[in-house]
């Protein structure tokens, strides 16, 4: 049993296939299950299986869709979906891929098909590997053709399969398409024709689509521009599908995200990445452990996320919350609330963070505030540390490090003006600034920040201390009702 956030025991989760089964009222998240035993990224993946009733705890289930010998086409078996026929069977359709086979690859270049599995149970998969298609000639790219989203259409009266593809011979940029194939048995399915083409992204992975309160949803993730599962609205499902003006649920430190509906509530899962050697100087690695948020539908039609209210309830309160150890002089301090004031930089630090629980409070920042924020996992001199800055003159709310990356005895080797650390930005509405409520997700090396039940930003750490705070630069913060949980 693993709390809220899932990683299995031998191995990292990417991709979250997330499907909620009425009939025992559990969530059934399928995820790809990468032991990273060779270099080569997302190797022979299979599709694994934890199960959830209250997304507090999970339960391993393990293999349930392994992947396929060296004659198959599935060597490797990635993303894709699940859905209920009209049988009265469970219907998967994932992507395969072998790049050990020349049988499969062109020139080299591994192929991508779409597979179909059935099963009567959710756990024992009947893999029907005949039926296997893959990209029409000449259309579009026959190396990108996967994670198919299966749907019912009630219109159409049909099941819609959405495809991430890309236009053969465009542009590294802008050649990505969702494509739509359509059927009626969810066997055979027509030619696919395209259903969003933006040209603005290299391809949209992990598309994912749902009807909530008189709107459409399409998400798709993209790893070009920007590192981040984007979404879309429209009133029909033929389109125009509008942008927000945020069209992200996180930051760089989760992705592929996709959803499920329990009840009136829906949720979106991705995964948080690891990096190589568990160094913050290292690069970014495809997989890591799996995250959920509550998604939230605005009066407009846009989306939020939230910390479902569930996970906050199975942290239990920390009774008393120590006396800081280092303050600004004439700090105002006095048990769970604090003051003070900060001409230039001015630091609020204490000693007891907990590795594994809940943070709450709330903040509120003097008019004309440089920056102010939190930081985590510092050591005594603030020399190391991670940082959620709060930046009220770009309306923004930034993830940060220090040191930005190994020091040495050149300082103009530190890459110039770094403010923050790459991909890690979340924009935030002028009046969120006078006041904020906080709610802080620890576990080991992963942080989760929710600001004003509206926004999310997941992140990553790799030198873990116990040490925790607040900053602020020009100007005075009041903080409130500080509150540590500890989770079971």
């Amino acid at each position: 049993m693993n709390h809220f956030f899932f990683q299995p025991g031998d191995g990292w989760a990417g991709d979250p296939i997330p499907f909620y089964n009425e009939a025992d009222r559990k969530f059934y998240l399928y995820y790809l299950h990468d032991t990273r035993e060779t270099a080569a990224t997302a190797y022979r993946t299979s599709w694994n299986l934890a199960v959830s009733s209250d997304l507090c705890s999970w339960e391993d289930m393990g293999t349930v869709l392994p992947p396929g010998g060296l004659s198959d086409c599935d060597l490797c078996c990635y993303t894709g979906s699940v859905i209920a026929g009209s049988d009265g069977r469970w219907h998967l359709f994932y992507t395969a891929q072998n790049p050990d086979n020349p049988d499969y690859c062109i020139s080299g270049r591994p192929l991508q098909y779409i597979v179909h599995a059935v099963s009567r149970d959710l756990l024992h998969w009947e893999k029907h590997r005949e039926s296997a298609f893959s990209s029409p000639a000449g259309e579009y790219e026959p190396f990108d053709w996967r994670d198919p989203h299966v749907f019912y259409d009630p219109e159409s009266g049909q099941y819609g399969m959405l495809l991430a593809a890309r236009c053969r011979g465009s542009s590294f940029r802008r050649g990505g398409v969702t494509l739509l194939c359509r059927s009626d048995d969810l066997v055979t399915w027509s030619r696919p024709e395209p259903f969003y083409s933006p040209g603005m992204f290299y391809t949209h992975e992990c598309p994912d689509l749902f009807f909530l309160n008189g709107w459409w949803y399409l998400l798709f993730s993209t790893f070009t521009q920007r590192f981040a599962t984007h979404y879309r609205m429209s009133r029909s499902l033929s389109g125009p599908w509008l942008i927000p003006d945020e069209d992200t649920f996180d930051a760089r430190g989760m992705y592929a995200v996709k959803t499920a509906a329990a009840g009136e509530r829906r949720f979106c899962f991705g995964w948080i990445p690891t990096r190589a050697d568990q160094s913050d100087f290292a690069h970014w690695q495809w997989g890591g452990t799996l995250a959920v948020h509550e998604l939230v539908q605005n009066p407009d039609g846009t989306l939020s996320v939230k910390l479902p209210p569930e996970v906050l309830a199975s942290a239990s309160p920390v009774p008393a919350l120590p006396h800081p150890c280092t303050y600004p002089e004439g700090a105002y301090i006095r048990g769970r609330n604090a003051f003070f004031r900060a001409p230039e930089t001015r630091e609020l630090l204490y000693d007891d963070l907990i590795p594994s629980g809940i943070l709450t409070l709330d903040l509120k920042p003097s008019a004309g505030i440089l920056d102010f924020g939190l930081f985590f996992h510092v050591d005594e001199t603030l020399e190391n540390g991670y940082y959620f800055r709060f930046e009220p003159l770009h309306r923004r709310v930034v993830f940060d490090l220090w040191p930005r990356r190994p020091l040495d005895s050149e300082q103009h080797r530190l890459n110039g003006d770094v403010p923050f650390q790459n991909g890690f930005e979340r924009y935030l509405p002028d009046d969120c600034f006078r006041s904020l409520h906080l709610t802080v997700v620890c576990s080991d090396t992963i942080l989760v920040l929710y600001i004003n039940d509206r926004t999310a930003m997941s992140v990553r750490v790799c030198r873990p201390d116990r040490r925790w705070g607040f900053f602020a630069t020009r100007g005075a913060l009041s903080i409130n009702h500080i509150q540590w949980r500890r989770f079971p």
